[in-house]
């Protein structure tokens, strides 16, 4: 099949010598008319950063088309920028801009008979523009996104002067505070940093298959983007050989192609993926560290060392997984699991890795091909695994990771037919936002949501068992959805246990994320400080005692989104602190006086998550356990072993993740009769 589909018609034979004149007079030598052309779309500009470096790397792809044994030739589209025009007339120009740049690509390629296109955008302008007129002219084609901008030396960007905008408005900064930001934010290329529009537009054309692998996470201004950009000829020149075109890669099928394989090949790329992960251990520390405020220790020793563990435990199920089976001995009846299909999977930022691994490992073990969202909040430890999927050699098209925010992507993911299951951490409020979405395609969704664990803390606990229970509502600095946020404490022992948890919670160090040691660090976000400081001010106003912590920054720390170890007495169940997920380092403490008592007020909550329960008498707290309505009881402070069920009762969600629990959500269960 000839790689010259197109150009031949222009310079092929001795009437089209007037043609090749023009070609020669912008450099084209005679060996040139006899290589595939490939047109690049470059959409270079000094409108906006995000586009005013792209020539320079439109010169490295030409370089490498050259190289390759192909002719590259360079033209221009226009671009316009949001981020300038904002909240002016100029907006009426916004969207139609995407059609003009389409149609100026398809213009340009289809007049001039280019066999393939590369385009390179840089804004949410031209890379949806450009992926438009790929797909229309479908020709052999890739999209290189130009990259993401750099902070500056004060770490700020587009968005942060965005953010001062809205405190100015607020009153909160002066107008000259505002214009310094406003001078120092935005340094160098690049689109706008973090996860704004066009690096989830770069994100979005990768997962379809359109980019080279990492294309959307690379700097402007990295190595990495200019090698990105140096591998680009051959890319296109094996498209080409192919004949290979956006219509054949972005397909339903391409997605699927892993469901054919064998279980001996997807145990051999998940014991590669578990060496890579051993081996980059340090990075995934350092990424989950910085993306939420988890201290280094905490980082390896738990986030990262869990993600390392659940993966572990889902090869060894796959390794003893019979996926076909007889009925019955005395049945000629067969029972086949066969993967769910393509599969949504949405994560939460306070135990990143843990919970991507909970869901993407088992979905590849059992076959399915997945598209990934991480919270915009901690995407970084995301794009680390992403590479590292690559790097184990997972085939293109099984493993997708698509950023941005939940309210876009999320919900264009739960109502989008071809998605065969929605599996989601996070919210009650977006779960339940997630389930209406899906319901009009019927598919599967499992949902692990909020908490509002009951710990309750007999008279006969062991003696460390108030002490335990402050720490583990800590850890994490709160953010954990089964924490015992709600301790319930028997009278008899009431006064002791207020003094002791008091006691705990001031022994708790806060401090940096990036140092090392026993402490816990800041909370996620701003918004997430300002939610759990309210909801502070809102138990004191209540009438709770506030007997440790407090709404202030704790010693030592004039800035940040730290939270004083904090802790109410003197709660009833009525109160909003006994009732919202604060999420945050928060303990309310309830008293009871019967047994009867503590299991009612356990269950008094629309979730169901984790409930925890301290006493020595073995009998009280098997029949304790029984009752209390919750996916998981800890007696004890016992942890569970990695591999056990997780997830929640009532308003907590549905289905389980973990161990052959959650593998199993990826398989449909085939019956067929007749089998011998």
């Amino acid at each position: 099949m000839s790689n010259r589909k197109h150009s031949k018609n222009l310079v092929d034979g001795p009437f089209q010598a007037a043609s090749r004149s023009m070609l020669r007079g912008v450099g084209f030598e005679t060996a040139d008319f006899s290589k595939p052309l490939v047109g690049i779309a470059s959409t270079w500009s000094k409108v906006t950063p995000c586009n005013m470096h792209i020539n320079e790397l439109a010169d490295l792809v030409e370089s490498s088309i050259d190289a390759s044994g192909c002719k590259g030739v360079l033209f221009n589209t226009i671009t316009v920028s949001d981020g300038i025009s904002m909240g002016t007339q100029g907006m009426k120009f916004s969207l139609v801009s995407r059609e003009v740049i389409a149609d100026s690509i398809e213009t340009v390629v289809g007049c001039l008979g280019y066999d393939g296109v590369i385009a390179i955008g840089g804004c949410d302008k031209n890379m949806p523009g450009a992926l438009m007129g790929l797909a229309r002219l479908n020709r052999p084609s890739i999209f290189i996104y130009g990259g993401s901008i750099r902070p500056s030396s004060i770490n700020t960007d587009y968005v942060t002067v965005s953010e001062k905008v809205g405190e100015y408005a607020k009153g909160d900064i002066t107008e000259d505070e505002l214009i310094a930001i406003e001078k120092v934010s935005v340094v160098g290329p690049g689109s706008c940093g973090g996860m704004y529009t066009a690096n989830t537009m770069a994100s979005s054309i990768e997962a379809l298959g359109m980019s080279l692998p990492g294309s959307s996470s690379q700097d402007a201004v990295s190595n990495d983007k200019k090698v990105d950009c140096q591998n680009a000829g051959e890319a296109i020149k094996h498209l080409l050989d192919l004949d290979l075109k956006p219509s054949d890669i972005m397909t339903k099928k391409a997605f699927e192609n892993w469901r054919e394989t064998t279980k001996e090949e997807r145990l051999a790329l998940l014991e590669k993926f578990d060496e890579i992960y051993k081996r980059r251990w340090d990075e995934m520390v350092e990424a989950q560290s910085k993306e939420m405020g988890a201290p280094l220790d905490f980082a390896s020793e738990t986030h990262t060392k869990m993600g390392a563990d659940i993966c572990r435990n889902n090869i060894e199920i796959l390794k003893d997984f019979n996926f076909e089976h007889q009925f019955d001995p005395k049945s000629n009846n067969h029972i086949r699991y066969e993967p769910i299909g393509v599969c949504g999977l949405i994560t939460p930022w306070n135990y990143p890795m843990n919970q991507i691994i909970l869901k993407v490992i088992p979905a590849l073990a059992a076959g399915c091909t997945m598209i990934l969202k991480p919270s915009e909040i901690a995407p970084v430890s995301a794009v680390l695994f992403a590479e590292m999927i690559d790097e184990a050699g997972f085939p293109a098209g099984v493993f997708n990771l698509v950023n941005g925010n939940g309210e876009v992507v999320g919900n264009h993911m739960s109502g989008h037919p071809d998605i065969d299951m929605i599996s989601f951490t996070g919210s009650t409020r977006a779960g339940k936002l997630i389930q209406k979405n899906a319901a009009d395609t019927i598919k599967k969704v499992t949902l692990e949501l909020g908490g509002k664990g009951g710990n309750i803390v007999f008279a006969d606990s062991y003696p460390n068992a108030v002490r335990d229970g402050v720490r583990n509502i800590m850890s994490n600095s709160g953010q954990s959805c089964d924490a015992p946020t709600r301790m319930l404490v028997e009278k008899p022992i009431y006064e002791r246990a207020v003094k002791e948890a008091v006691d705990e919670a001031n022994k708790i160090k806060v401090d940096l994320a990036s140092k090392k040691g026993d402490h816990i660090g800041p909370v996620v976000s701003k918004v997430q400080y300002d939610k759990v400081v309210n909801l502070i001010n809102e138990g004191i106003k209540e009438g709770a005692t506030l007997a440790a912590g407090g709404p202030d920054l704790p010693n030592g720390l004039n800035k940040g989104y730290f939270v004083k170890p904090t802790i109410f007495s003197d709660v009833n169940n009525d109160m909003k602190i006994a009732r919202t997920e604060i999420f945050g380092p928060v303990l309310s403490i309830i008293p009871f006086e019967t047994e009867e008592e503590a299991i009612a007020i356990t269950n008094d909550t629309s979730y169901g998550l984790g409930n925890y329960l301290q006493t020595e008498d073995k009998e009280k707290a098997k029949r304790v356990a029984r009752k209390v309505r919750a996916g998981t009881v800890y007696i004890n402070g016992q942890a569970t072993d990695t591999g056990m069920p997780f997830g929640g009762y009532k308003q907590s969600g549905n289905g389980r993740e973990g161990g052959v629990w959650g593998f199993t959500e990826f398989l449909e269960v085939k019956a067929i009769t007749g089998w011998n």
